[in-house]
Parts: C-alpha cells; sequence; structure tokens
C-alpha cells in the first residue's frame, strides 16, 4: 500500500484480490448449511427480489414455487432443509441477513454486495447497474424458472 497519500503508488491489484478474499470470508461465515444447500433457490429469490423489497406472503409463495422435493433428483441446490418450510425458510433468511423488514413492512436484502454474493453462489453472474443506475433487466435461468414478484 502507499504511504504518505501517493495513491499511484496503490498496487491495484493487489488490492481487489484482498477485498474479494475479505468479501468471501465475510459473507461466507453468514452462509448456513441451509443456504448453501438451497443455494440455487436462494440466487433465484435474490434475484427476483424488488429493491424496495416484498411482503413476507409473496416471498413465502415464491419459495413455495421454487423449492423442488429432497428426493428429486433434479432438487439439488433447490430444496428446503429435510422438515422445513417457507415459513422456516424466511425466517432463517433473516435470521442470517439476507433479508430483513425495511421501513416499509418489506422484506428486501440490506447489503447489496451479500445480495450479489449469493446470487454468485448460486452461479447466477453478478448483476451489472445500468448507466442509468436502475436494476439491470431480468435474465432467465438456464432452467427456465421464472417467478415473477408481483
Amino acid at each position: 500500500m502507499a504511504r504518505g497519500g501517493r495513491l499511484g503508488d496503490v498496487d491495484a491489484p493487489l488490492v481487489r484480490e484482498r477485498e474479494e478474499r475479505f468479501r468471501t470470508a465475510s459473507f461466507g461465515r453468514r452462509r448456513s448449511d441451509g443456504i448453501r444447500d438451497a443455494r440455487f433457490l436462494v440466487a433465484e429469490l435474490m434475484r427476483q427480489a424488488p429493491a424496495e423489497g416484498a411482503n413476507g406472503s409473496t416471498i413465502k409463495r415464491q419459495i413455495r414455487n421454487l423449492a423442488r422435493p429432497l428426493d428429486d433428483p433434479e432438487g439439488v441446490g433447490w430444496s428446503l432443509p429435510k422438515n422445513r418450510d417457507e415459513e422456516w425458510f424466511l425466517k432463517h433468511l433473516v435470521h442470517q441477513g439476507a433479508l430483513q423488514l425495511n421501513e416499509n413492512d418489506l422484506y428486501s436484502c440490506p447489503i447489496p454486495s451479500f445480495r450479489s454474493y449469493l446470487m454468485e453462489m448460486g452461479g447466477l453472474a453478478r448483476p451489472l447497474p445500468e448507466p442509468s443506475g436502475k436494476e439491470p433487466p431480468d435474465r432467465k435461468r438456464d432452467r427456465g424458472i421464472s417467478i415473477e414478484i408481483s
């Protein structure tokens, strides 16, 4: 790192590498076994979550529609933990810091970089902001699953 305020001496690639390691370690500690096991489900929930948030019944319906049975061979990464339902999973996402109630009593991800991280861990590319600063347009998943939040 540069000393004496000379930013030209900063090793930018090293700074980015350290930031990425810190980000991965920090957010990795927030990912429970339940979130890891349902990584595709969580990524899709984060992708579809509107910036302003969604009410609990909408998120629970979305979880119910996206989740696959544990015994489904195609369900790896899409299943809720054994003996758990969408109510439990919503509370779990809140407990882990992936969602929280905002000032409008809607659930949203309070940390945009954590949202991006969860999407990346579920195989979705990090969302790129549009030049206008608006959210990027929705992208279809390879699996063709898309549940829109109303």
